[in-house]
C-alpha cells in the first residue's frame, strides 16, 4: 500500500513499534454515568466516569496504541501493520444516555 504525501494529516511518534500486532483487542463501552452528580446505574454495562477516566490513563500511561476505525480496517485488510500494544476503543450507541 502506497500513502501519497499530501494524504498524511500528521505524524505521531510510536514508542512499541518493535513488534506487529496479529490481532487487535476490542473494547467496547456502553453506558457512562457520573456518582459524583447523583447519577446511577445498576447494569453490568455501566462505567463510571471514574473508571473510564482511569481506563484512558492506563492505555495512555502503557504506550497503548489506539488506531482509528479506518486503521483498523485497514489493519483487518491487511493492509497496513500496527503496533503488537493497540488496543481500539469503541462506544456502543444503541442507549440512549
Amino acid at each position: 500500500m502506497y500513502i501519497l504525501k499530501d494524504d498524511i494529516k500528521e505524524e505521531k511518534e510510536v514508542k512499541n513499534t518493535e513488534e506487529y500486532a496479529k490481532e487487535i483487542p476490542v473494547i467496547v463501552y456502553h453506558f457512562f454515568y457520573d456518582p459524583e452528580v447523583g447519577e446511577e446505574c445498576n447494569q453490568i454495562i455501566c462505567h463510571s466516569k471514574q473508571q473510564l477516566t482511569s481506563h484512558i490513563e492506563y492505555i495512555k500511561t502503557n504506550d497503548f496504541f489506539t488506531p482509528t476505525m479506518k486503521e483498523f480496517e485497514l489493519f483487518m485488510e491487511g493492509n497496513i501493520r500496527l503496533p503488537k500494544k493497540s488496543v481500539l476503543i469503541t462506544i456502543d450507541d444503541g442507549y440512549m444516555s
